[in-house]
C-alpha cells in the first residue's frame, strides 16, 4: 500500500509543478478557446494554465478521502482503500481526465 501512495503523491503534484516550470516561457496572452473553424474566439491569461494542475490536486485529495473513508467501511483488510487509490492514480495519470 505504500508503495501506491508514493506514486500517488507525485502524479498529483506532478502538473502543477510542470505548469510552474514553464509558466515563465509562455507568453502574456494564451488562445483559450477555438471554434469549430480553429479560430480562436477567446484570449485569456497564462495564469489560467494554473486551474487545472489546482483541479487535479483537489481531485487527489478527494480520492484519499474516499480511500480513508473506504477502508472504514470494511472490518478486515483494506481492499476498498487500495482500489480507491488505483483509481486516483489512474485517474491523475490520465492527462485526459484533467
Amino acid at each position: 500500500m505504500k508503495s501506491k501512495k508514493v506514486l500517488f503523491f507525485p502524479l498529483m503534484f506532478l502538473p502543477l509543478l510542470l505548469t510552474l516550470l514553464a509558466l515563465p516561457f509562455l507568453p502574456d496572452q494564451i488562445p483559450a478557446h477555438y471554434d469549430a473553424n480553429n479560430q480562436v474566439t477567446r484570449w485569456g491569461s497564462k495564469y489560467e494554465t494554473l486551474i487545472f494542475p489546482v483541479i487535479a490536486i483537489v481531485l487527489g485529495f478527494i480520492m484519499q478521502a474516499l480511500a480513508k473513508y473506504a477502508s472504514g467501511q470494511e472490518k478486515d483488510g483494506k481492499n476498498n482503500e487500495k482500489l480507491c487509490i488505483i483509481t486516483g492514480i489512474l485517474l491523475l495519470a490520465d492527462p485526459a481526465a484533467c
